[in-house]
Order: structure tokens, then sequence, then C-alpha cells
């Protein structure tokens, strides 16, 4: 197991998971430190396990978020390599984007908002890069 620390006083541990009844408990906690940081050992997002950790630091608000799958397989990977040709292909979005995101937008609903795609913007922004060619 490691350990990791965070200014939050927020510790990541990382571990593997066995089928053990006293893991599986384990793994079902929600461990808050604050009003601004969290961790969360029992999410399911899109049929596929997670761990995520949220915290503040240097006025930067952090999420930390592992899936058991390669990189280059996870959403997160493939939103960024959507978002990076999106703006290389039309770098004049670029301020309505940021403009979303200091209005508290996520990424990627602040590139749906901008580009007009309808739906939920994390399937969404997938879809776009289908059809556009880029994933």
């Amino acid at each position: 197991m490691k350990c990791l620390s965070f200014p939050t006083k927020l510790s990541v541990f990382l571990f593997q998971r066995d089928s053990s009844e006293s893991n599986d408990k384990t793994r079902k906690a929600n461990y808050k430190t604050n009003d601004a940081s969290r961790l969360s050992l029992d999410v399911v997002i899109r049929k596929i396990p997670v761990i995520k950790a949220n915290f503040f630091f240097q006025d930067f608000e952090w999420e930390l978020f592992g899936q058991p799958l390669p990189v280059k397989q996870k959403n997160a990977y493939l939103h960024m390599v959507i978002e990076y040709t999106i703006m290389r292909r039309d770098p004049s979005i670029k301020a309505g984007i940021l403009d979303l995101k200091r209005k508290g937008h996520k990424t990627e609903s602040a590139f749906c908002k901008v580009l007009e795609i309808p739906g939920d913007p994390y399937d969404a922004l997938i879809e776009y890069g289908k059809v556009e060619g880029i994933i």
C-alpha cells in the first residue's frame, strides 16, 4: 500500500483490491477530510469502477481519477486528445472556452457549449471525436 499526502490533509491510499470481505468494506468508504477535500472509493462511472480524490491546492481545484484501464482507453485521455485537436483546428474558440471555465464549467461542458454539441458532455465529446475522425 502506498500513501500520498496532500496539503489539504487528504491522504490517498493506493492498494490492490482483493475479494475479501474486509477489503470490500474498506473500499466502499468515502473519506471526507473537510468541505473541499474528498476521497471516493466506491464509484462506478460508465460501468467501470473508479477511485477519485478531490481537493484544492493553491486556489485550484484538483481531481485525481483512476480506472483499471490502459491510459489510451480512458475517456479522460480521449477527451484531451479531442480537445487538443479541436483547439489546433480552430484556435478562435479558446477565448469562449476559457470564459466558460472561469464561470465554473468543466472542460468537456465548455467545449460542448461552444461547439453547440447537445447531450451529456462527456459522452457527446467522445462521439464528436469519432465522427470528426479524431479518435
